[in-house]
């Protein structure tokens, strides 16, 4: 796969990732849904409702903060292999 370096095809890769990375995550699926299980032996609804929201809450940050890491650590690993006009070459193991 070759990236141009242009905004578009970085655009594209943050839509594609900030789309797919949670969803193919067998074990990120598993873990959502044991809780949502667990949450529903809960017997009252305003504290079952505050705990699944908290989760929400916390879980909407936290992929915030990933895709912001490794956007900003794909960008600088592109730039810096760029500045130092150097090859990848890929190997078959």
């Amino acid at each position: 796969m070759k990236l141009k370096r242009n905004n578009k095809s970085m655009v594209q890769l943050k839509k594609e990732l900030e789309y797919n990375w949670k969803r193919n995550s067998e074990g990120y699926l598993m873990e959502l849904d044991t809780f949502l299980e667990q949450i529903k032996n809960i017997t009252e609804d305003e504290l079952r409702r505050d705990i699944l929201m908290t989760m929400l809450r916390c879980d909407e940050e936290l992929t915030k903060l990933a895709e912001k890491l490794f956007f900003e650590y794909y960008t600088r690993g592109y730039r810096d292999g760029k500045k130092n006009n150097s090859r990848v070459i890929y190997r078959n193991n």
